[in-house]
């Protein structure tokens, strides 16, 4: 299923929810975001991960840029993650429809 190039700026909240933060981790450090800063955002919000999580997406998407819907769906099937990259390619979608 193609994956629309929508902005996910707007979606950070819903996305960071379903990711969850070790996926997200995860999506940040292959996609070469340094230990050091993906670190730094958990230490900033040791007992919030979701806050956690919604910083580190963010800093993703700044780095991925325009490509960030497609990138993001396709990095989860890459890594076997294709329940939550069909859940978020739902939320994707959403914005098309609205």
């Amino acid at each position: 299923e193609p994956v629309p190039m929508v902005k996910v700026q707007p979606l950070i909240l819903d996305i960071a929810e379903m990711l969850g933060w070790r996926d997200m981790k995860d999506l940040a450090i292959r996609s070469g975001i340094p230990d050091t800063r993906v670190d730094a955002v958990w230490l900033n919000h040791p007992n919030d991960t979701e806050e956690a999580c919604q910083r580190l997406l963010r800093i993703w998407v700044e780095k991925t840029g325009r490509n960030a819907s497609v990138e993001l769906v396709q990095s989860l099937r890459r890594s076997g993650k294709r329940d939550k990259a069909e859940k978020i390619l739902e939320i994707l979608g959403k914005t098309l429809d609205a």
